[in-house]
């Protein structure tokens, strides 16, 4: 080896060696910095190991709701439309896990036969009260109205109506032709909701008496002035 070729390896080999030296320097020089690499070290490890100790409490808790006692509900058997009276080859049932059963979930095929479906539900769906017409489904128009009274519906504009401010079960009075023909009436459902719309309608469903409703029918057949007006909801006066 020449002695060009040993001072190039002697060079690097002291470049290598140094390297080190210089990394523990740094550090001597600046104890903050060790300490607070050491920190980053550590406060890492630490959360990895929290990290996977909660997924391992959330795998042991999905694995407990899985594992929990199930419960046979009625889903249905293909795709339901909105409307369709329902038939016994139209559902069946299925077994859920309790933790995933939906609220009001029927149990019994017999509990929906021949009621209709007031939402379209996918194959598989659970079928809850909620999702049929008839008994026990608050959405159901006939169910909303009181015993012995009848539901009617009026047109009006934002003058007539209450510029959209009202909602379903706020009290009114009913004018036509600027008279007073039934006070303390309950308003049933705005545009056939009988959860309300978001301030604007133009069709308002009132719980009346059935002679009430046959004078307001007459009225708006003959293009009577129709006008609501807020009552009180303090004034427990009889709405006939």
């Amino acid at each position: 080896m020449s002695f060009l070729d040993k001072r190039r390896a002697s060079v690097s080999t002291t470049r290598t060696a140094s390297v080190p030296q210089a990394t523990t320097n740094i550090f001597v020089r600046n104890p903050n910095l060790f300490i607070a690499v050491v920190a980053i070290s550590v406060t890492l490890a630490v959360g990895g190991s929290v990290l996977a100790g909660l997924m391992i409490v959330e795998s042991k808790e999905l694995h407990r709701q899985l594992s929990a006692e199930s419960v046979s509900v009625v889903v249905a058997n293909r795709n339901l439309v909105i409307g369709e009276t329902l038939d016994k080859a139209m559902l069946t049932t299925a077994d859920i896990p309790q933790a995933f059963v939906s609220a009001g979930a029927l149990k019994d095929i017999s509990q929906a036969i021949g009621r209709q479906l007031t939402v379209a539900a996918g194959k598989n769906t659970q079928i809850t009260t909620q999702m049929l017409s008839g008994e026990g489904n608050v959405s159901s128009l006939a169910n909303a109205v009181s015993d012995k009274m009848v539901a009617t519906s009026v047109a009006v504009s934002a003058e007539t109506g209450l510029a959209g401010l009202l909602l379903p079960q706020d009290r009114i009075d009913l004018l036509v032709h600027g008279e007073v023909i039934a006070k303390n009436v309950r308003v049933l459902a705005l545009d056939g909701s009988l959860s309300g719309n978001e301030g604007s309608y133009t069709t308002v469903t009132l719980e009346l008496t059935t002679d009430i409703a046959c004078v307001l029918q007459s009225a708006q057949d003959s293009g009577g002035h129709i006008r609501l007006v807020v009552h009180s909801a303090s004034d427990k006066e009889s709405g006939e």
